[in-house]
């Protein structure tokens, strides 16, 4: 489960929409509430942030796309062959869209039969992907937070359409932090769920605890940044020593950072 620090840290961010945990399950989740109401699965995250439950939904009873990316139902072939997209002005031709069901990959039929949702911050299970929705200043802690500990490269996959999947299967599946941005999505654009302009990063279960440690660990505001009189003469003397540590006979402790040499 979720450490009670790591809750802590994901508050401290103050974020305009709470994190959103989310666990696939084979089984019906015990003691948990139904919502028995068949909308979106994106639109699960936001009605999450907006209600502050936790509960789960059965994954056959989704209300688009989503029901075919769990795996709950055989995915219409209409939507494969690509008539939608084209249909709606979205692609040039139907080949543009169909190529699209190429290069994405839904859940094993059968093992999805539920999905948990709720609160990051509140729930009591371990999650498989935490969602985070963020203004771009916002964004950057939790994505630096991400790389802190292993130096993982930003990478974003998507195409603007079938947003579920990038959101939900390509993160689980390939263990990569995913974000995407409100706006640039059909779906989820033509709902008006988000402002445009706002990240929605998908942090999957494998790197979780890297990225906890970050957002806990981290300076949020690196000192070159700070408007802070005190963390600017730190950062003046880190140009001043940094010069020094460019010369390898040149003395220093592995474990500490070269701003803080001397002081």
């Amino acid at each position: 489960m979720i450490k009670q620090s790591s809750k802590d840290a994901m508050k401290r961010l103050e974020l305009e929409y709470c994190p959103v945990a989310v666990k696939f399950c084979f089984n019906k989740p015990e003691g948990y509430e139904e919502l028995d109401v068949s909308i979106p699965l994106c639109h699960h995250i936001k009605n999450v942030q907006t209600t502050q439950q936790t509960y789960y939904i059965e994954a056959a009873k989704e209300g688009c796309v989503g029901k075919f990316m769990l795996g709950a139902l055989p995915f219409d072939s209409c939507a494969q062959a690509g008539t939608l997209g084209f249909h709606h002005g979205i692609f040039k031709q139907t080949g543009c869209n169909a190529n699209i069901y190429y290069n994405i990959e839904t859940f094993k039929q059968g093992t999805v039969n539920y999905v948990l949702f709720g609160p990051a911050t509140e729930v009591d299970f371990d999650p498989d992907i935490i969602f985070f929705v963020a203004n771009v200043e916002k964004a950057d802690i939790i994505m630096r937070a991400t790389s802190y500990c292993t130096g993982d490269l930003y990478e974003q996959k998507a195409t603007n359409v079938i947003g579920c999947h990038w959101l939900f299967n390509y993160p689980y599946m390939s263990g990569k932090v995913n974000h995407v941005i409100t706006g640039m999505h059909f779906g989820m654009k033509r709902a008006k769920l988000y402002p445009a302009g706002l990240q929605i990063i998908a942090i999957p279960f494998q790197k979780l605890q890297n990225f906890f440690t970050g957002l806990e660990e981290m300076e949020w505001v690196l000192p070159i940044f700070s408007d802070d009189p005190e963390k600017l003469e730190v950062v003046e003397y880190y140009y001043k020593k940094i010069g020094g540590a460019h010369d390898p006979e040149m003395a220093i402790d592995p474990n500490v950072r070269v701003r803080h040499v001397g002081q």
